[in-house]
């Protein structure tokens, strides 16, 4: 039976048309394990001043993170909080929080970015340690399959690393109940059930 562990990242997208280059920038991650477990770090190696300047990212991530008390653009980010950390660091511990979970199934929401991230914060793809999954579950697609189109609230912290890693296990787990009474539905309907 696998352990659910709602993970989410905030990032910064960037791409370059001319030359083909681009990233997924690391600003925030949370990760909540079923048996309470949570971890959240902030990036102290973020790309402080292209998160400053794009907009919705100051208006929508940066007022979560622990942030100095007279934050401008080019010193925003409290250095001295305690999850304030660098990558290597991040990834060590994200590494550890995993291998700590058996049979962990990482659920995120609209989550490919989010699961190459995941795999960039080793290097490239190859890189991953193999107690890394290659791949989220996206409950997205889980209420999609499920024909729900409204999902439990998120009491306002959308982007909030940790919130919405919160939100991605509580939300998983809502749906799994959805789910079960879909099929004890059919059941009782008479129509075979998928199992």
């Amino acid at each position: 039976m696998f352990v659910l562990v709602g993970i989410d990242f905030e990032f910064l997208e960037t791409w370059d048309r001319d030359n083909g280059t681009g990233g997924i920038h690391l600003i925030s991650v949370g990760l909540v394990a079923e048996d309470g477990r949570t971890y959240y770090a902030v990036n102290a190696e973020m790309p402080y001043i292209a998160v400053w300047q794009h907009l919705w990212l100051r208006h929508n991530v940066v007022p979560h993170l622990p942030l100095r008390e007279a934050p401008n653009e080019f010193q925003w980010l409290n250095q001295d909080h305690r999850d304030v950390k660098g990558l290597d660091r991040i990834a060590w511990e994200i590494r550890r929080f995993i291998q700590n979970t058996p049979d962990p199934l990482l659920v995120g929401y609209y989550s490919g970015f989010d699961t190459v991230r995941l795999a960039w914060m080793f290097g490239v793809m190859v890189d991953k340690p193999d107690e890394i999954p290659m791949w989220l579950y996206d409950i997205k697609q889980q209420a999609f399959d499920l024909g729900i189109k409204v999902l439990p609230d998120n009491n306002n912290l959308e982007h909030h690393a940790l919130a919405d890693a919160q939100w991605n296990l509580k939300t998983k787990l809502w749906l799994d109940e959805r789910a079960e009474q879909q099929r004890l539905a059919l059941i009782r309907s008479g129509m075979p059930s998928a199992d």
